[in-house]
């Protein structure tokens, strides 16, 4: 395609060229290929230049005009801006088929890259390597998005890359495209043909069905050149080719002739691009990324063009690839079985060992933390970011599952915080992986979100240590991988090495320097911060106020109040220092620093908590009752004062202190949830039963603040409470008002239905159970769905479950694999323990009633002993164990 359109046609050609196509004035022509022509339009209506292409008269035949308007299908569906848009399909008298598309103007990458091999100066200055780099991404790109969408191109080539006058990365031609899901592709060609072909037969289904070579020799991958079907693999050789043209300016595949190009392709005879005569200073880095994209088997490729367009971001932001650390590990205490790629503790108190790498940039580390053999709980802990292997200081995640089950982050040994809400139980294995990049630590647990921290001062240490105090914890799938500093540091790395070796007074004048240049940024503002931090450490404490006095006003208001306290700290006013924080933290909600002061805060309750439990209490009912908290925070602080009250005098003290809370706090909507599931984990005594529910029904009154899923957490707890104190009959009717109050169809719906149809069942009331569910409710392989699939079929036998009832269960959980475990317990009368494992791996809200559902119908069946084993399990769940023992009374639960 030409670099731009001519206005208006050369002498002599108007009289070559059709008036109008189409309703649409043809004002010149743009190229013509094999098969069609593309000329310049305008728009009858708008006006608009467009690109006009249509068929020569010799190739308009069906075939032709199908394969025209294959094209314009496949490429219409790509609403993309790095793909040549499609805005019209019509069909001439004379002419025949034609379609509109935009006009790019500019110059093609082959054209490009032909002046730069002529070293035509205006190219050579114009499109430098990293240029050509940021052309070939967004190529990339439209090939990324058009793979998503489900077609694949087998025709990317230089010449169909269009770079227009302002920046534009096009991708023009689509012609050998095609839908990668058959039955699509067909269904969509065949209304497209019926539309635009007056329903005329096609020879061909698919353009998949003609077995012959398509693509251009050079570009076209081996499986093309082998006549094989082509999938997103064969882009990706494609692109591959491209970027090795942008290095050496050759093609991959050279030859004489196309046979020996073909052969050459199917046989991988490519030369590393930095090897070719001319392209000496090809980087290395970009040489694999072409030849790794260029590789015989499309296995062995990039899986994605995004991968790939992502490896090369790396190279141009000067990020270092991830390399994996096998150096091995190094016992520092205790003993450590280190064999086959896991850590397994031996005997001695806080049993120690550290990797032997010395990791100095950014880290992953991922381990899969076994569960015990002994069934017991497991305490282990991983640190990173340590100076040495005697030191305490550094990032640590804490692993504790079973009973008190909690994760916890700790910066140099001061606790920053703790989630207790994450599911980790003893008899399951846990994934866990940390990461630390740059300012930021992130820790998950079962691919769930547990921390993402970020520092103003990371820690410096270059040591990863895992550590504890039991025997035979195992850490297995152990796996840790570094790299070390990009190419463009951070804005303030070097002043941060520098304070970090202790040069405090340099690094202060180098903060300063860099805040005075940038005070208008984010980054000036943090260097000001870390400047009066250095001065705090000198002891020099007006240098310091003189510059948190600079802060007021930027929005990052926090650091001066974080500033402020531990000026506080150094002069020994530890109560001054608390009622900053407490002030702090009531007015800078939403403040990107608001986490140090939380870290700073955590830090003293621990000491408090160390020191004087009873002083803990006090400072973390002030906390509590701080207006300026963030709901997240506010049920932390909840589960962290009740756990201090555990420690303090037992499930008593619990009791009485979140019964306590919900009377001072009768608005707090996520303290009082806290608090409510705090207490239904719990065994109540009866005068605290209605004391409870009170509460309960207050906070299901704050309807206009509760989500349908606490709403229904909230009516599932009061039913607890009505089954334990006996009146059943107020329990459905509460369900029933609180499923009024749900969304149809939801999730919270779902849920509350279900037990309806439990407690119906566990009545034998088997018709108003029926009418209870919902045969939408079947739809699906989860845990609910198996529930509903155990219900209908116990309602369907009248609570027995005959021959029948067990041959319906068979064939609804045969189909869906992750039902298996269940199915060979609850229809084969196999062993619990792999349902019970099953079940300890489902969602927390679903595994209460599908156990019940579960023991009901192994009652029903006879297996005594397999039902009273799941009950049991039941009853570790907070939201059944009034439930359970209600329905054993009942004679349903064996």
């Amino acid at each position: 395609m030409p670099t731009s359109p001519p206005s208006t046609p050369p002498v002599g050609l108007d009289a070559l060229l059709p008036k109008s196509i189409g309703g649409h004035e043809i004002t010149g022509i743009l190229g013509s290929g094999g098969m069609g022509k593309v000329y310049l339009a305008k728009e009858p209506v708008l006006g608009r230049e467009v690109a006009l292409k249509v068929l020569k008269r010799d190739c308009g035949d069906l075939k032709g005009m199908q394969e025209l308007l294959d094209e314009a299908v496949v490429t219409g569906r790509l609403g993309h801006p790095g793909i040549v848009p499609i805005y019209q399909v019509g069909k001439d008298a004379e002419l025949g088929l034609w379609y509109t598309m935009k006009v790019v103007e500019g110059a093609s990458l082959a054209d490009i890259l032909a002046g730069l091999r002529e070293e035509d100066p205006a190219t050579v200055e114009r499109y430098t390597l990293p240029a050509l780099l940021d052309i070939f991404r967004r190529v990339c790109d439209a090939v990324a998005f058009a793979h998503h969408h489900g077609v694949v191109n087998r025709d990317l080539k230089p010449s169909n890359v269009m770079i227009g006058e302002f920046g534009e990365v096009v991708v023009m031609d689509w012609g050998l495209a095609r839908i990668l899901d058959k039955q699509a592709e067909a269904k969509r060609f065949a209304a497209a043909g019926a539309a635009m072909l007056g329903g005329a037969a096609r020879e061909l289904t698919t353009k998949s069905a003609i077995r012959r070579i398509q693509g251009t020799p050079g570009y076209m991958s081996p499986e093309q050149a082998l006549a094989q079907a082509a999938g997103t693999e064969s882009d990706v050789y494609s692109l591959g080719a491209i970027l090795y043209q942008i290095l050496t300016q050759r093609l991959p595949i050279e030859g004489r002739g196309t046979q020996e190009m073909i052969q050459k392709t199917v046989t991988g005879q490519i030369v590393s691009p930095e090897k070719r005569a001319g392209s000496r200073g090809t980087p290395k880095a970009l040489a694999l990324i072409a030849m790794k994209a260029l590789h015989l088997r499309p296995a062995a490729r990039y899986r994605t063009a995004r991968e790939l367009a992502r490896d090369v971001d790396d190279y141009v932001e000067g990020r270092v690839p991830w390399h994996p650390r096998e150096e091995g590990w190094q016992s520092v205490s205790g003993a450590w079985d280190t064999q086959q790629g896991r850590l397994v503790s031996g005997a001695g108190v806080k049993s120690r060992i550290f990797h032997k790498a010395r990791l100095g940039g950014d880290i992953r580390f991922h381990a899969t933390v076994a569960a015990r053999k002994d069934r017991g709980p497991t305490d282990v802990a991983i640190a990173v970011a340590v100076p040495s292997t005697t030191s305490n200081e550094g990032y640590q995640v804490r692993i504790v599952t079973g009973e008190r089950a909690r994760i916890e982050f700790q910066r140099n040994g001061a606790l920053v915080s703790r989630r207790l809400d994450l599911r980790l139980d003893a008899l399951s294995d846990h994934e866990i992986e940390i990461s630390r990049e740059g300012l930021r630590v992130r820790v998950s647990v079962d691919g769930r979100p547990a921390f993402d921290h970020r520092e103003v001062f990371p820690m410096r240490g270059d040591r990863l240590g895992v550590s504890s105090d039991s025997t035979g914890v195992t850490l297995q799938n152990v796996t840790l991988a570094s790299h070390g500093p990009p190419l463009t540091l951070d804005f303030l790395a070097l002043p941060d090495k520098v304070h970090s070796m202790g040069q405090l007074a340099e690094a202060r004048r180098l903060y300063r320097e860099m805040a005075e240049a940038h005070a208008d940024r984010a980054e000036g503002v943090v260097a000001r911060y870390k400047a009066a931090q250095c001065s705090i450490e000198l002891g020099e404490l007006p240098e310091a106020q003189a510059d948190l006095k600079l802060l007021a006003g930027t929005g990052y208001e926090a650091l001066e109040t974080l500033g402020q306290a531990k000026i506080r700290q150094k002069e020994g006013r530890g109560k001054e220092m608390w009622g900053v924080l407490l002030q702090g933290l009531d007015r800078h909600r939403g403040d990107p620093a608001r986490l140090e002061l939380r870290a700073m805060a955590n830090g003293i309750l621990e000491q408090a908590e160390r020191e004087s439990p009873a002083a803990a209490r006090d400072l973390y009912l002030q906390l509590l009752n701080l207006t300026g908290l963030a709901p997240q925070e506010t049920s932390q602080l909840c589960a962290e004062f009740l756990r201090l009250a555990f420690v303090a005098g037992g499930q008593e003290k619990v009791r009485q202190e979140a019964l306590a809370l919900l009377d001072a706090h009768r608005q707090r909507v996520e303290l009082r949830l806290e608090c409510h599931a705090t207490l239904a984990r719990m065994e109540l005594p009866r005068e605290a039963v209605a004391a409870a529910r009170q509460h309960l029904e207050r906070t299901l009154g704050l309807e206009s603040v509760l989500t349908a899923d606490d709403r229904a957490r909230v009516g599932l707890w009061l039913m607890e409470s009505h089954l334990a104190s006996g009146t059943v009959g107020e329990a459905e009717i509460l369900l029933a008002s609180v499923f009024a109050s749900l969304e149809p169809g939801t999730p919270a719906a779902m849920r509350i239905r279900q037990w309806r149809a439990l407690l119906s069942c566990a009545q034998g009331r088997w018709s108003d159970a029926q009418k209870l569910l919902d045969a939408k409710d079947a739809l699906g392989r989860g845990p609910q769905h198996l529930a509903w699939v155990l219900l209908s079929a116990l309602i369907a036998g009248g609570g027995l479950a005959g021959a029948n009832v067990l041959g319906v269960v068979a064939d609804r959980t045969k189909p869906v694999a992750d039902w298996r475990s269940a199915a060979d317990l609850l229809v084969a009368a196999g062993p619990t323990a792999p349902f019970l494992a099953w079940l300890d791996k489902r969602p927390a809200e679903w595994q209460a009633p599908l156990a019940l559902a579960s023991v009901m119908f192994l009652s029903a069946r006879g297996e005594k002993a397999a039902a009273e084993s799941v009950r049991a399990r039941a009853v570790e769940e907070s939201a059944a164990r009034a439930v359970v023992h209600w329905m054993a009374k009942n004679h349903r639960l064996g």
